[in-house]
């Protein structure tokens, strides 16, 4: 009786999160094809540029559409996290299943851990399917996706694998010095995640991800003549960059930075240099250059790494803090079923600290962008490559400052924009 409890438990708690997932399609997708980039300025009603001065009512409605899809299959997920995770929390299925593991490891704890560990993520895997899919949909009606089900399903897969893999072995890590010791734990298992964190930002570009694309080095050529003077002037020698295959998967343009030290390179959608110019597709590298002039990936690399050690301190006080609830079943910091608990604090201290991570985000973005501003001299380009990229990304001109403040990892299009118009007075 007690197990039929806890099935009916899921679904008065979990269903309502899975059907508002079924339902995250909008109800309306724009049926006309993508529109032509509106590259050339109507009206200025003033000094500054607004969003009509450089985009149709009908681009603003058509990313704001698509925007305000994506925001809520966000929230969607985050209440299915939290959902999921309180569940395993309150309703003592985390000790059931425990014990399940208990005897199937053969009394093994480690191997116990792993079998729980990895069961808890495969259940989250499957009860959030319904959101994965509803987000390829989303690209696929607003035609941003240029994959099929079967190469969405692939990398899919690929992520979620590789995902697992990791969450395993922090897991193994982390209860590896729990049970060393329950209290003072956070200290040793933040020097080994933090080493960790910097390692695989080191291996990820060579590892992880030709996993999902093809890198190969831009191509000779005029743009590439134009790329190596850039450089020179930016004081880089012979940098590694590198276009990626991306028109297979998206109709998206894109260019990022990542690496640390050997690893390090500038990559360049290859939408972006076919259907960009010259001058803009410079100033978008000259942006990725500043990241690397500013060493944005080694700061946020090592910022990660410090915030660790706070953050497993406030993880063993909620352990320790469970420890004295005994509805909860946790006796030990190192027991198993404490897991979703320590998960479910993880993911609240994240969700708290998002607008400051985010802010950190846009602080690094402007210093970048005043970077290619400096360096390519040129803030015109600039501007046409930041409509242009926010028109083939959907991106919304004109955001709530809410909206912006708690999720937007980069300043606003407009916002930019308008630091580029000002700085070329």
């Amino acid at each position: 009786m007690k197990f039929i409890a806890k099935i009916i438990f899921v679904g008065i708690f979990l269903l309502p999160a899975i059907s508002l997932a079924e339902s995250a399609n909008p109800p309306t997708f724009p049926p006309s094809p993508t529109p032509t980039l509106n590259l050339q300025n109507q009206t200025n009603p003033g000094n500054l540029p607004d969003a009509y001065a450089f985009f149709t009512p009908e681009q603003v409605i058509r990313a704001k559409s698509y925007q305000r899809a994506r925001l809520f299959l966000g929230l969607n997920r985050i209440f299915l996290e939290i959902a999921f995770l309180l569940f395993l929390v309150l309703s003592g299925v985390s000790l059931f299943f425990e014990s399940i593991f208990h005897r199937l490891a053969g009394g093994r704890y480690f191997l116990k851990l792993i079998f729980f560990a990895a069961a808890a993520i495969l259940v989250y895997f499957i009860i959030s399917f319904p959101l994965d899919w509803q987000s390829f949909r989303v690209e696929q009606a607003f035609q941003l996706s240029h994959q099929n089900v079967s190469a969405w399903i692939t990398d899919l897969l690929k992520s979620k694998l590789i995902f697992l893999v990791f969450f395993l072995i922090t897991i193994v890590i982390l209860y590896r010095f729990i049970i060393w010791d329950q209290d003072k734990w956070w200290i040793p298992a933040g020097i080994v995640v933090s080493a960790l964190i910097l390692f695989l930002i080191f291996l990820a570009p060579v590892i992880l991800d030709p996993l999902f694309g093809n890198f190969d080095p831009l191509p000779s050529g005029s743009l590439k003549t134009r790329i190596e003077l850039l450089t020179h002037k930016a004081g880089i020698d012979n940098p590694l960059i590198l276009v990626e295959d991306s028109h297979r998967r998206t109709a998206k343009a894109n260019a990022y930075f990542t690496g640390l030290g050997k690893t390090q390179r500038v990559v360049l959608y290859d939408n972006l240099i076919e259907q960009f110019f010259p001058e803009e597709v410079e100033s978008v590298l000259a942006h990725e250059l500043g990241h690397y002039k500013k060493h944005h990936t080694w700061k946020g690399g090592i910022l990660a790494a410090l915030l660790t050690f706070p953050l497993f301190y406030f993880l063993s006080l909620v352990l320790k803090f469970a420890r004295r609830i005994p509805r909860l079943g946790i006796h030990n910091s190192w027991e198993v079923s404490g897991l979703p608990l320590m998960l479910l604090a993880l993911v609240l201290v994240t969700l708290l600290s998002l607008p400051a991570q985010n802010w950190v985000s846009r602080t690094w973005e402007r210093e970048a962008d005043c970077y290619a501003l400096e360096l390519t001299r040129d803030a015109d380009s600039f501007i046409s490559s930041e409509r242009r990229l926010a028109l083939k990304n959907l991106s919304d001109p004109a955001p709530s400052p809410l909206i912006v403040n708690i999720f937007y990892t980069h300043p606003p299009v407009m916002e930019r924009i308008r630091m580029a118009a000002e700085w070329g007075k």
